[in-house]
């Protein structure tokens, strides 16, 4: 069951620094964004963040959200 979860957070690694590495491009352009590229880093912000989410979930089993709130 382990291994599994080893796989999976490993692949989650890769996207995530694709994501990454995407995101500090779009931060580092020397001009104003335009509102499309605007858009596209914060989509890839928060596919960062739902990434670490989701790591964090998998590695602990704890829920980052309390969810009874929204209840």
């Amino acid at each position: 069951m382990r291994k599994k979860y080893k796989t999976c957070i490993e692949v989650l690694d890769e996207y995530q620094h694709t994501f990454k590495v995407v995101e500090q491009t779009l931060r580092k352009q020397p001009f104003s964004l335009t509102r499309k590229e605007r858009a596209e880093l914060v989509f890839y912000q928060e596919m960062n963040r739902n990434i670490e989410m989701i790591k964090k979930y998998i590695e602990t089993g704890e829920e980052s959200i309390d969810w009874t709130k929204w209840a």
